[in-house]
């Protein structure tokens, strides 16, 4: 698969290559705005509330989310006590500085913690509810996965060469600032870096591709028999038979790849 080749499977159908390689520092507001909704305006908060014993979180009862805007609400005129009686009810902004809280839960479904203790929501899963794709943080990772466990795929050795030495963007949740009130700007945090396939992946990646090539070869040679070229078969390159010439020009004469793509 060559670098700008879209996926034609799997949660990142439809991007290509580069793209989920990669990944971008700026992601659709829309997408931001949609997860930051659902993290804070749904049941998804009480398995934070729950996991950290967050009080201040939990004393919230409502959150304005807009781009690059929350603001927290709590309502006032209510009382516990049954001599006193209810004013009604009304929305007033928090009073109280939760700018930690907020930065941490937003983005501990996409840090490691998050994933470790499960439950948490990532941008990447919130993505796939989307029926368009968009491009969020780099997942190299998933591209050493299809390596490894989907027939037939392969990045040609030269892009994978070149991939190792393009950034990658990694999506780690969010700066949260406290403007006023119970107002809060939120703005992306990254982190980039290089990316180094392990040597496993890269090995099985050689053997697909030596493997694919091969076949073309076969492919290219068996069409000159059908087409009448007697000298085209393997005893016209030296070989007594066809798995003697893959063994010694595909897998250069190695016992041990040639075992392993037997078995």
């Amino acid at each position: 698969m060559n670098l700008n080749d879209a996926f034609t499977f799997g949660k990142y159908k439809g991007l290509k290559l580069i793209e989920v390689y990669r990944g971008t520092l700026i992601i659709d507001p829309a997408v931001l705005l949609g997860y930051i909704k659902l993290l804070l305006n749904t049941e998804a908060r009480h398995h934070y509330e729950n996991t950290f014993s967050c009080l201040q979180l939990e004393f919230v009862d409502e959150f304005w989310v807009r781009e690059n805007l929350i603001t927290a609400y709590i309502y006032t005129g209510i009382s516990d006590n049954p001599d006193v009686e209810n004013l009604e009810p009304k929305l007033e902004e928090l009073s109280y500085n939760i700018e930690n809280e907020l930065e941490s839960y937003l983005s501990i479904g996409n840090q490691r913690t998050g994933y470790d203790l499960g439950g948490f929501h990532s941008l990447s899963e919130f993505n796939k509810s989307f029926d368009s794709k968009h491009i969020v943080g780099g997942d190299p990772q998933y591209l050493s996965w299809c390596i490894q466990n989907i027939d037939g795929f392969f990045i040609p050795y030269d892009k994978l060469t070149l991939l190792e030495q393009t950034k990658v963007a990694i999506f780690n949740g969010f700066h949260i600032l406290h403007k006023s009130g119970g107002t809060y700007e939120y703005s992306t945090n990254f982190k980039t870096g290089l990316y180094k396939f392990p040597e496993r992946v890269k090995e099985i990646n050689k053997l697909k591709q030596s493997n694919f090539e091969f076949m073309q070869h076969l492919e290219t040679l068996s069409s000159r028999q059908q087409e009448g070229d007697a000298e085209s078969g393997p005893e016209a390159y030296g070989y007594s038979s066809w798995d003697d010439m893959a063994f010694n020009e595909a897998f250069e004469g190695d016992a041990d790849a040639w075992d392993h793509y037997n078995q």
